[in-house]
């Protein structure tokens, strides 16, 4: 593919190749740590839980993935390569690897196929911790986990993969991002919500420091409009999110749990939606149940019914019982982790940056093509760009971004769409 740039002074169009090798190695780079950035937490948790380094997770992840572009990544939420196997009863997705007939032909491997990247992050812990497998892998959970090389060459050892100079990729990544720090923050103890919980009998992601509904819609791969209903629209698409938040990626029930306290007593500036969401049950619910109040901060022990008791919070004269009663502070009730064992800690606490967190506010967004496996490079539309603006910048022409972008007319471009500029 080529890209005919213009030369000011010389009135004509000189035809240029779209990427040098270097091009090609910082866009990877890129997409390399875009890739950290969005699963580190996810690795953190996992050592956590079963005791694989997050730095030996996320470097495995980057090569079996391509940074996540490959083909298994994106179709069955692979990560690490893992085939079927005797004892594998999931869903499968049927690739070219490196099986052959009897003839030398190239044969359909069955791969495990996941319904979220998590479980493949989840399912790869279990694969390396199977009973039958403690003669191949078994020693290198005897080793130090700050030992990334020793990890690195253990699985090249254990024939984890057919890849060639496996250990020496690993350890490139761990080091060229700086991996190691994520090891470092797991053993002196992070402070980490559970990622995964349930709450009233519906599945919740507590969210990150700074993450988005956008961003947990496609790290769960549900719908994101999907995202906003489950949670009553509490939460804005853009909207950074605090520590723990809750963010429901399944429906939430139409009523409480019967050991639930009957009755709440709002804390100052609280809205019904957000005692809804508080307790895991769908405002309209809690609506039902105080018609009388709008969805609207509410003052300081206004009493709100959760579910039906017969008599009426407006009847209830003075403090009410104890028991049918709950002072609400910030945290999540009954919650049941599921995935990480790590328990909810303070709502205001944050996390220690690394040097390895320094991602450029205005990396270009880069994405692999996988039917031509062509690098695409976008370009996010800010307040005051135009088209000459943005061509300047990737030194291009406004024609070629119109052929690249056929519902883009004339300079009619708005801050927060996306173009493809190469």
């Amino acid at each position: 593919m080529r890209l005919w740039l213009a030369v000011v002074g010389l009135g004509c169009l000189v035809p240029t190749s779209l990427f040098s090798q270097k091009d090609l190695d910082r866009e990877m780079d890129s997409l390399r740590r875009l890739y950290i950035l969005r699963y580190r937490d996810i690795a953190m948790d996992e050592m956590e839980r079963s005791g694989v380094p997050a730095s030996i997770k996320l470097a495995q992840a980057l090569l079996e993935t391509r940074a996540g572009t490959s083909e298994l990544a994106q179709r069955a939420n692979n990560h690490f390569g893992l085939k079927c196997g005797k004892n594998w009863n999931g869903q499968t997705y049927a690739k070219n690897d490196d099986e052959f007939d009897k003839k030398g032909r190239p044969v359909l491997s069955c791969f495990r196929k996941y319904p979220h990247v998590i479980a493949s992050y989840v399912d790869h812990s279990a694969f390396l911790l199977l009973p039958e497998k403690k003669d191949r892998y078994g020693f290198l959970f005897e080793l130090d986990p700050l030992d990334y090389k020793s990890w690195a060459q253990g699985l090249q050892k254990a024939g984890y993969s057919p890849v060639s100079h496996y250990a020496e990729r690993l350890i490139f990544y761990i080091e060229h991002h700086q991996l190691y720090e994520y090891d470092q923050q797991v053993k002196n103890g992070r402070t980490a919500p559970k990622r995964v919980a349930t709450l009233n009998g519906s599945r919740l992601v507590q969210a990150r420091e700074g993450e988005t509904l956008q961003q947990i819609a496609a790290l769960y791969q549900v719908p994101v409009d999907s995202l906003v209903v489950f949670n009553d629209s509490l939460y804005a698409l853009d909207e950074p999110l605090q520590l723990g938040d809750p963010v429901f990626i399944e429906p939430k029930s139409a009523t409480l749990a019967s050991e639930a306290p009957a009755v709440h007593r709002a804390a100052r500036g609280q809205t019904l939606r957000q005692i809804a969401q508080r307790y895991g049950v769908q405002l309209r619910a809690i609506q039902q149940y105080n018609a009388y109040l709008p969805d609207v901060p509410l003052s300081a022990h206004t009493l709100i019914t959760l579910r039906p008791t017969g008599i009426s919070c407006l009847d209830i004269k003075g403090v009410p019982m104890k028991r049918d009663s709950v002072a609400w502070d910030g945290r999540l009730p009954r919650l049941q982790g599921e995935i990480s064992p790590a328990a909810l800690k303070e709502k205001n606490a944050t996390f220690l940056p690394l040097a390895s967190d320094s991602l450029s506010e205005k990396a270009t967004p880069v994405a692999i093509n996988m039917q031509t496996g062509e690098v695409e490079v976008y370009h996010r539309v800010e307040g005051g760009d135009t088209l000459m603006r943005i061509a300047r910048r990737y030194r291009t022409t406004v024609a070629s971004l119109r052929r690249l972008n056929p519902g883009v007319r004339d300079d009619a471009i708005r801050p927060g769409q996306t173009l493809r500029v190469r």
